[in-house]
């Protein structure tokens, strides 16, 4: 499933299903955290207009040929307006290269948005932030941001939607889409393969039939999305850069890392996409991940009193049986929940510990016939994200099975591994099997060679980016730092007020926690 935290943001969401991030989160869980969250700690930051300075920072080096960027490339400046959608915004667009080998050639637009520091004193500079996705929102999670004052008064928070996504030069495919989404992910029969198959490659087959699209489709990668951060950071004047990616977004720092190491000041990547896993190994991941969690949240419903599922795994299994030979009504005669419904129902109350009571009254009401409160639940998935864009950058950053038949057996293998989960989170990605732009993956741990401190924040019942790929991308950082939250959902920042101090000491001090720092929750708003 989709990488990102979820507005639902948000893979790498990967999830694929699931993911994040890496690769596949579907959608962005901080930024809705934020949007929803009505605690005072979330404050976001207005537009000073008291003069301020800069706090002392070195020039960074030219980069360097490797890196792929221009010598002595110049921004147009960004023409900076109100943003109708939130008091205190500004936003603006950035003209980058479509092709960064070829930087005077074709043009394509970045949507950038920020909030001017609010404190009076010295500012560090502009903190960029990414939600993930691939194809989440950054403008989006930037208007919810769960950055508070700590922060806000140090630093003009920035965002943009990356290339392909949203408001910037965006990928767009048509209706197939859709259809291919209301399709049994897990079919176990040969008539719903076959459907299955088809729609997945004609989902994202009108891509490549549209001029303005086509030839953005093999510039979606995310070295091409680290080089045009690089190029925001120029173009906001910033010595060195300041990054915050979540999920998916992880994936975007590890990628400007190995291209820039020496040009940044503070990075931190939460909920840790780990990029020497191909497509398959992603996936598989987050399959174990996601059905260990989909076991934890039946468990709650056992050892608690008033339920109402007498037997949970037997009344979801029964109930995964049953909407297969007929949808549940929602209310809404648009809406039916079918194998789809029920699987990404189950997927999105993972990202947030919050939402497992709702799925399991969600299932209690869909065994007595209701399946509102799934396609509730699946909604707030879908509307995370751009699945054109998630599946696009995903394709194209991953190696991957090609051809159905390949996907086929792959997927035959997650279900083995997860009769629940493994079908539907496997064939999320299916339009890669016969996807027409080739993969260009970096299957390689960075190291950051001349970077500073990096703080890698790790969360232990991580569904969509497990616990275990933080882990392996730290001990690979040259200056790695892993600081551990034991609670679940899908990244830790905005959901622990032990997790928030340290972070933000670190973007404001660049103080890293000590060896083997960590946080058990229930000192914020979301923590367990």
């Amino acid at each position: 499933m989709r990488v990102q935290p979820k507005i639902v943001v948000l893979l790498l969401s990967i999830s694929l299903l699931a993911a994040a991030c890496a690769g596949n989160e579907l959608r962005s869980e901080v930024a809705e955290r934020a949007a929803r969250s009505t605690t005072t700690s979330t404050i976001r930051p207005t537009v000073s207009t008291t003069t301020t300075t800069t706090t002392p920072v070195s020039e960074a080096d030219p980069p360097s040929a490797a890196s792929g960027f221009p010598p002595n490339w110049t921004p147009t400046p960004i023409d900076w307006k109100p943003c109708s959608k939130d008091k205190g915004a500004q936003c603006g667009d950035l003209a980058v290269p479509l092709d960064w080998s070829q930087p005077t050639g074709p043009q394509i637009r970045l949507a950038v948005g920020r909030y001017v520091h609010s404190g009076s004193g010295d500012r560090i500079g502009a903190l960029f932030i990414n939600p993930g996705g691939p194809g989440g929102s950054g403008l989006n999670f930037l208007f919810g941001s769960p950055f508070n004052k700590d922060v806000t008064t140090k630093f003009d928070l920035v965002s943009w939607d990356p290339r392909g996504v949203g408001q910037s030069t965006k990928i767009d495919c048509g209706a197939n889409v859709a259809r291919f989404l209301d399709l049994d992910p897990d079919p176990d029969t040969p008539v719903e393969q076959s459907e299955l198959d088809a729609g997945g490659s004609s989902a994202l087959a009108d891509c490549a039939t549209k001029p303005a699209v086509s030839a953005l489709l093999s510039h979606v990668g995310t070295d091409d999305t680290a080089r045009d951060l690089e190029a925001l950071r120029i173009a906001l004047a910033d010595k060195r850069l300041n990054y915050v990616g979540f999920s998916y977004g992880t994936y975007i720092g590890q990628r400007y890392l190995q291209l820039f190491p020496t040009h940044v000041r503070a990075m931190v990547l939460d909920g840790v996409v780990d990029p020497t896993l191909d497509l398959p190994g992603l996936l598989a991941g987050q399959t174990v991940a996601m059905t260990a969690t989909l076991d934890r949240i039946l468990a709650t419903c056992t050892s608690k009193q008033g339920c109402g599922l007498a037997d949970p795994e037997a009344a979801y299994d029964a109930l995964k049986a049953r909407v297969e030979q007929s949808p549940l009504p929602t209310g809404d005669p648009a809406h039916t929940v079918g194998p789809a419904e029920l699987a990404v129902a189950t997927v999105s109350a993972m990202y947030q510990p919050e939402d497992w009571p709702v799925l399991l009254e969600a299932l209690q009401s869909a065994t007595a016939g209701d399946g509102s409160g799934l396609w509730k639940l699946a909604s707030q998935y879908y509307d995370a994200g751009d699945f054109a864009a998630y599946a696009a950058i995903t394709c194209l950053d991953e190696a991957h099975p090609v051809g159905q038949a390949a996907y086929r057996t792959f997927v035959d293998q997650l279900r083995a591994q997860s009769p629940r989960l493994g079908g539907s989170v496997g064939n999320e990605m299916l339009p890669c099997a016969t996807w027409s732009v080739p993969s260009q993956p970096h299957p390689e741990l960075v190291s950051g060679e001349g970077s500073p401190d990096i703080l890698v924040v790790g969360n232990t019942g991580d569904p969509a980016t497990p616990y275990v790929w933080a882990q392996h991308v730290t001990q690979g950082l040259s200056k790695g730092h892993l600081l551990t939250f034991k609670g679940e959902g899908h990244t830790s920042y905005g959901r622990d007020a032990c997790i928030d101090a340290m972070v933000n000491a670190y973007l404001v001090s660049l103080k890293v926690p000590t060896e083997g720092a960590s946080c058990s929750g229930g000192g914020g708003s979301a923590g367990v």
